[in-house]
């Protein structure tokens, strides 16, 4: 009866089907795609499938704007936005009505510049010696659109430009002469720029961007040893190296205390932690969480032990995560090093636990994240970062952003939305650091890591419904995660591809931690002490 087939959130076996010469008619997704508060994510898969299948046309996102009433005393400057239930309303759907990828004042969520690179009308290759442009519009040139380029060695531009007009005809292709040498942490990030005023933009504004890693073979700085010295007493392992002294909990297997120069790095211990605010798309997984009592989880002492040796300390700690009524969620070897430059390294072997009903391992519903939670003191405001920005990103939800040097503050790396949720995570750093004004700080580095920085413990967020009853803490929240789960579009759509999800039976991660000073601006290869 129909012209074409058309599905709503259809999943990897539907888009298997509609994809394959068994479908003999066009295919649109007429939703595909759940932008509710932190989303959408997995959007390149969908985008890169509608490119490549000429018979595969398109899709709609739900929705485009959050639906919502602004209301307070400073509505028009600063609204507190309700959603269903607020008022007293029967029946109603809760939050389900701010599911945008606008806000109410129509401020761009970052899904839709998640959106806008995924749709973008070109598509770029590079091949060691020139840049190849392709369109992929049908009908018109992108003559509109000016293409610059930017070389970044170690997050800094070496070089840059423009390579003029894009005087692309339609479905054609254009190559660019472009010799780049790789060397040390080098990429190359091109923008294509509006050069003509339409009535949704002005002269210079993105319509969309790429980028190259050229190359990733970081030339470490030198490490240096310099020897550390421990005590221990009834409670502590009490390691000194260089001027920085660590307290590590015979009880708790955990750092408890890092003092550097007389000032103390850490206001809670160093915790493995698995808990994430859930997401409006986590809403159907967030019950198996609960259910395990993910959001309960503590960590518990089995064992300690101290060895040293030429000058090397390291402090090992059998500790499990647990919550209270339920098998333990996973078993963790940690080990701290100390003794090369000022930092200690901390290693961890996991595996997972059982299931709430003493099933295998692997019974476990999938993680929301796995990584260890930091708490600064106030005042630990200032944040850099080499990894994903400037955007949040995740495993699924990157296209946006790029890998680079970002510089942002613990306040401005969250992302408001209307229910408070996990946000402005930045996926695949190479280091970070989280200073205060006076220049000291605490310094973190890894092979990769996920970063989250705010004044908002996780689980504090977890207990809110509304983010202007927020009230940001004093204190400062780190997370160096090993992953954290992807986005997807599970409020409406398919469960998280499989690929993003935190379900290995077993998993290894270290990361270096260390005194900083936000005043000592060193090579970037030096960071990687």
């Amino acid at each position: 009866y129909l012209d074409i087939e058309s599905r709503m959130y259809p999943g990897q076996p539907e888009l298997d089907y509609y994809l394959s010469k068994k479908c003999k008619k066009p295919f649109f997704m007429c939703e595909y795609s759940h932008a509710m508060g932190n989303g959408p994510g997995d959007l390149k898969k969908y985008w890169e499938l509608i490119y490549k299948y000429d018979h595969f046309f398109g899709g709609c996102v739900w929705e485009m704007l959050d639906h919502s009433v602004a209301t307070g005393e400073f509505r028009y400057q600063k609204p507190n936005y309700i959603y269903g239930g607020d008022s007293g309303e029967f029946p109603h759907l809760g939050c389900f009505c701010v599911d945008g990828l606008l806000y109410p004042d129509r401020r761009l969520h970052t899904g839709m510049h998640e959106l806008r690179e995924v749709m973008k009308p070109f598509r770029a290759e590079y091949n060691g010696g020139a840049l190849k442009i392709t369109s992929l519009r049908h009908f018109t040139s992108l003559s509109d659109l000016t293409l610059y380029y930017t070389v970044e060695r170690n997050g800094e531009v070496i070089k840059s430009g423009s390579l003029g007009e894009m005087n692309i005809a339609p479905e054609r292709s254009r190559s660019y002469k472009l010799e780049i040498e790789p060397s040390e942490f080098t990429v190359l990030n091109i923008s294509a720029r509006q050069n003509v005023k339409t009535e949704w933009a002005d002269i210079g504004y993105e319509y969309g961007s790429e980028q190259f890693i050229i190359s990733d073979s970081i030339t470490e700085g030198a490490k240096v040893k310099t020897g550390a010295t421990f005590t221990e007493d009834n409670k502590y392992y009490t390691v000194a190296v260089s001027e920085c002294e660590y307290k590590i909990g015979k009880q708790s297997g955990l750092i408890e205390s890092i003092i550097a120069n007389g000032k103390q790095m850490i206001v809670a211990p160093v915790e493995p932690t698995i808990w994430r605010a859930p997401t409006d798309n986590d809403r159907k997984i967030r019950v198996e969480w609960e259910r395990h009592y993910f959001d309960h989880a503590t960590t518990y002492c089995r064992a300690t032990s101290i060895s040293e040796n030429a000058g090397e300390i390291t402090v090992n700690a059998k500790v499990a995560i647990s919550s209270p009524g339920v098998p333990p969620l996973a078993y963790v070897d940690l080990t701290y090093s100390f003794g090369i430059g000022a930092g200690v390294r901390i290693s961890l072997d996991g595996k997972l636990g059982k299931g709430v009903k003493g099933e295998v391992f692997g019974t476990l519903p999938p993680l929301p994240r796995f990584g260890f939670k930091i708490r600064m003191p106030e005042g630990s405001e200032d944040v850099r970062y080499f990894g994903y920005g400037p955007y949040e990103s995740y495993e699924d939800k990157r296209a946006a952003s790029r890998v680079g040097l970002f510089k942002t503050t613990a306040t401005e790396n969250f992302e408001h939305y209307i229910r408070p949720q996990e946000n402005s995570a930045h996926y695949g750093c190479k280091w970070a650091d989280v200073t205060g004004v006076e220049g000291h700080g605490l310094y973190f580095s890894a092979d990769t890591f996920s970063l989250s920085v705010s004044h908002y413990d996780p689980l504090y967020l977890t207990g809110f419904e509304h983010d202007f009853e927020l009230v940001p803490e004093k204190e400062t929240t780190v997370i160096i995660d090993y992953r954290n789960a992807g986005i997807g579009s599970a409020s409406c759509g398919p469960t998280l591809d499989e690929k993003y999800r935190i379900n290995e039976p077993e998993f290894k991660f270290s990361f270096v931690m260390k005194p900083q000073s936000s005043g000592n601006i060193l090579p970037f290869k030096e960071y990687l002490k």
